[in-house]
């Protein structure tokens, strides 16, 4: 399906302006720069009863004038206003709305069905920004292992007003193992922004889909499966989503609610390892990322008093 334009949707509720209300996306030729067709892009998102916001996340979607994209909702029985807004824009997306075991299911749901060549989930209170599928269709590259590409968030309130924006870096293996730990010392942030991170139809062919047992560490998990895989992740210097805070977010618990879950990960993955590799992971939690945490403090701190949330 081709990005359907401004004037091809509903107009937006009363009151909103701005992207992705009344500004349009480019529209796309049907080539990329390299004079191929541009690679399908299939993105789901999954939602329950967040039929305020979840509006905007598909108008992010489908204003983006991309040439190829194939975008899934997968509703878990929400009460409120939801399906209604989804029967708005349904002709654009492929959708249900029945009760699931929760987020993990309903990502997966979608990513099963999906086709396209590269592949991502928005959760339906956060949105894309405008251009963000242009930039990673570019960027994506199998032909030089660029298999997973993250970039940049920006983090907005319940009225999309910008509260900062968070820099990404592309994680390691051995650093993404001790998340937990650096989340207690506030030292430096490696878990990339999930909203900003798409990767390629070959990394769910290696390593299957997300863990459905999982609440507050999905993605942590499934970064880290990619890890262990040996692919790596790309970084695009470009703010390509904004994370919504807002009282009933996840996020709003606390990212104490998280720890517990993001700490059990990190034992699973350890207990593959060799006593030998075992050490080798602790070595460089001692050596390398308690003491750059403990450099960079300052630095991380004056960035975020002036609005930039550095990893």
């Amino acid at each position: 399906m081709r990005s359907p334009t401004l004037d091809e949707l509903p107009p937006p509720r009363a009151g909103m302006s701005g992207w992705p209300w009344t500004e349009d996306g480019p529209r796309l030729p049907d080539k990329g720069p390299d004079g191929a067709p541009w690679p399908r892009i299939s993105i789901v998102t999954p939602n329950l009863n967040y039929g305020i916001y979840l509006e905007c996340a598909i108008r992010s979607v489908l204003l983006q004038g991309y040439p190829d994209l194939e975008y899934f909702i997968i509703d878990g029985g929400s009460t409120d206003d939801s399906v209604e807004i989804i029967h708005k824009y349904e002709q654009w997306i492929r959708w249900e709305s029945k009760p699931d075991q929760g987020q993990g299911n309903g990502i997966n749901k979608g990513l099963q069905s999906a086709t396209g060549d590269i592949l991502a989930y928005l959760n339906s209170d956060d949105y894309y920004e405008l251009g963000a599928f242009e930039r990673i269709a570019c960027e994506m590259d199998k032909s030089r292992g660029r298999l997973v590409v993250a970039g940049d968030i920006r983090q907005v309130d319940e009225s999309e007003k910008e509260i900062r924006v968070w820099k990404s870096r592309p994680p390691l293996f051995r650093s993404l193992l001790f998340h937990h730990r650096l989340y207690l010392i506030r030292g430096i942030i490696v878990l990339p922004c999930q909203p900003s991170v798409f990767w390629h139809r070959q990394i769910v062919d290696e390593i299957g889909f997300l863990r459905e047992d999982l609440k507050y560490g999905l993605d942590l998990e499934y970064w880290l499966r990619i890890l262990a895989r040996g692919h790596q992740f790309s970084y695009v210097p470009q703010i390509l989503a904004n994370y919504r805070f807002h009282g009933q977010s996840v996020s709003n618990e606390g990212w104490d609610k998280f720890y517990p879950e993001w700490k059990q990960i990190s034992a699973e993955y350890m207990r593959t390892l060799t006593p030998w590799k075992r050490a080798l992971k602790e070595l460089y939690w001692w050596s390398v990322l308690v003491p750059m945490s403990l450099i960079t403090s300052p630095y991380r701190v004056v960035s975020f008093l002036l609005g930039v949330k550095r990893g």
